[in-house]
């Protein structure tokens, strides 16, 4: 579980979520409240889905396309792109019920909470193979 958490906020705006992914080499992140409590998650696909749906898109013009979101002043937030069902888990959740989970679900990163809803940390898959590693030695 990573707990250097990166993280953004419902009306943070889309520029700012490029800047963060790209600069924290992410996929995706955990959008919080003002209580840290996890309230969406929101992704590179997000972002390329909703640029897909103002125009048409090439896999060959990715890096453009994501300078071009960089660039824009905050015309959507993201609010607009996050995905609010989000699948949570507490810290004690045992590794082979995680791994069903992100088979089942197709998910990257699974966030932790506390018992509060407080966001502690962050299970990607890569967490999962270093947890069955370990385990087989």
């Amino acid at each position: 579980m990573n707990t250097n958490l990166v993280v953004v906020r419902r009306d943070d705006g889309i520029k700012k979520l490029v800047d963060v992914l790209l600069a924290n080499g992410l996929s995706g992140v955990p959008v919080v409240d003002s209580k840290e409590r996890v309230i969406g998650i929101v992704t590179e696909a997000d972002v390329i889905n909703k640029e897909m749906k103002a125009r048409m898109f090439s896999a060959k013009n990715l890096v453009k396309l994501l300078n071009i979101w960089k660039e824009r002043e905050k015309e959507n937030s993201v609010g607009d792109i996050m995905s609010e069902d989000v699948f949570t888990v507490s810290e004690d959740t045992d590794l082979f019920d995680l791994i069903e989970v992100v088979i089942e679900m197709k998910i990257n990163r699974i966030p932790v909470v506390d018992t509060d809803g407080r966001l502690v940390g962050i299970i990607t898959r890569g967490d999962l193979l270093r947890g069955l590693r370990s385990i087989e030695g």
